[in-house]
Order: C-alpha cells, then structure tokens, then sequence
C-alpha cells in the first residue's frame, strides 16, 4: 500500500511514530494508514495521540525502574531526578 499525503491525520501520526522508533516506523506504514482512515475528528487525533504518549510514558517508566532495581541489586545507590 502507498502512503496517502493526503490524509492530513496520517501524516500527524506518522511523525508521531517517527520520533519513537526512528527508522522502525516504516514497517508499520501499512497498519498506520488502515488505522488513520477511522480517525474522523480532530478528538479522535487528540485521543489516538494521548494513547501513544501513555504507551511511551508507561514503558519509560518501566525501563527506569526496572534498570534501578538492576543497579541497586549490584550495590548501587540510585536517584532519579526530573525537572
């Protein structure tokens, strides 16, 4: 399937899957477009794109902690800071 340019949705959330998996978001192009068909409002944009930032946030999370255990069980005081 070609990428449709005109589907202003698609191209949001194409960018949106390209700043977290770089050069792996090509393989999902064909998904991507199928689902972007049936996002009809800018809400469902809104909504799609509050899905793949908790996806991203979650796993972050998840990666933190689960090295900080890591790091902690060889003797390794840790603190995570955030601004």
């Amino acid at each position: 399937m070609t990428p449709n340019f005109t589907n202003q949705k698609l191209i949001v959330v194409k960018k949106w899957l390209s700043d977290i998996l770089g050069d792996k978001s090509d393989e999902h192009l064909n998904i991507l477009e199928r689902v972007c068909t049936v996002l009809v409002t800018n809400k469902d944009l809104e909504e799609f794109g509050k899905l793949f930032s908790d996806i991203y946030e979650v796993a972050y999370q998840k990666a933190i902690s689960d090295n900080k255990k890591q790091l902690e069980k060889m003797g390794y005081s840790v603190e995570i800071k955030t601004k």
